[in-house]
């Protein structure tokens, strides 16, 4: 009875020995696994073997298979916003050139923003989904739709080979400028050093200028509300000769905005 008793402390030492050992190569296999990426195999009677081959993803290629997920996203975002932009224009391709977005508000002020691009459709792309001045207006006032967003943003674009695309950019910003455009470009245009800034195309406004620009924005608000809402007509069926005067006066009136445009735009 003694001997069994005392095998049965042996055999627990020894069960504790094995158990503890099988924990410690368990530890090993586990830091093995998560350090190297290598498979800890049990072959037969007690024996290890490691093997080449991954028991599962590693952390550098958790980050790799992380970073195809983000690039994949952005891919489909960016297929996205060309598909929204091809709805507002297709003709938009990815050619080299300058691209134009324009849009009137609710009071008839217009707004441009002018750029260049190597590849315009993806340019474009980038700026719905960026945080510049310019994208995070898009954003906000969305892309033109006639039904659904008529003071949306129009895009519009004119190709040019690479080597002009400098030149071209900075004179079409200067004739927006002139032409009496809200211009969200900060600079003037070009990429080399040395921008100049948006407010050198502005002219300076003297107290005349100041008052006939005046009557240039009143013109245009009532030409639009004209234009939407309300019709022009006489107090009698046969007008005389102050009234025929007093409404060709007043047609100059809505149309001088317009006359002012076109005399700037052949500049």
């Amino acid at each position: 009875m003694k001997n069994i008793t005392e095998a049965g402390k042996i055999l627990s030492v020894s069960s504790a020995v094995a158990i503890y050992n099988s924990m410690i190569l368990r530890l090993i296999a586990v830091w093995i696994y998560r350090t190297l990426g290598l498979r800890i195999t049990q072959a037969f009677q007690g024996f290890y073997l490691i093997s080449n081959l991954p028991a599962a993803v590693t952390r550098g290629e958790r980050k790799e298979q992380q970073m195809k997920r983000n690039i994949q996203q952005i891919k489909a975002i960016e297929k996205k916003n060309k598909e929204r932009l091809l709805a507002v224009n297709p003709g938009l391709d990815e050619g080299s050139g300058i691209y134009f977005l324009l849009r009137n508000d609710e009071n008839g002020i217009r707004y441009a923003y002018i750029g260049q691009a190597l590849h315009i459709l993806t340019r474009l792309a980038q700026h719905l989904s960026g945080y510049q001045h310019i994208d995070l207006s898009l954003k906000k006032r969305g892309l033109y739709d006639a039904e659904k967003n008529p003071y949306g943003w129009k895009v519009f674009t004119m190709h040019y080979p690479s080597s002009q695309l400098d030149e071209r950019e900075k004179h079409h910003i200067q004739k927006y400028a002139l032409n009496g455009y809200q211009l969200l470009n900060k600079t003037a245009g070009g990429q080399g050093e040395g921008k100049s800034q948006i407010s050198e195309y502005r002219p300076a406004k003297g107290y005349r200028d100041g008052l006939k620009q005046g009557y240039k924005n009143a013109s245009r608000e009532i030409a639009n509300l004209f234009e939407k809402h309300l019709n022009v007509s006489r107090k009698s069926e046969k007008p005389n000769k102050v009234q025929e005067k007093a409404l060709g006066k007043f047609m100059d009136f809505l149309n001088f905005h317009r006359a002012e445009s076109e005399e700037q735009e052949s500049v």
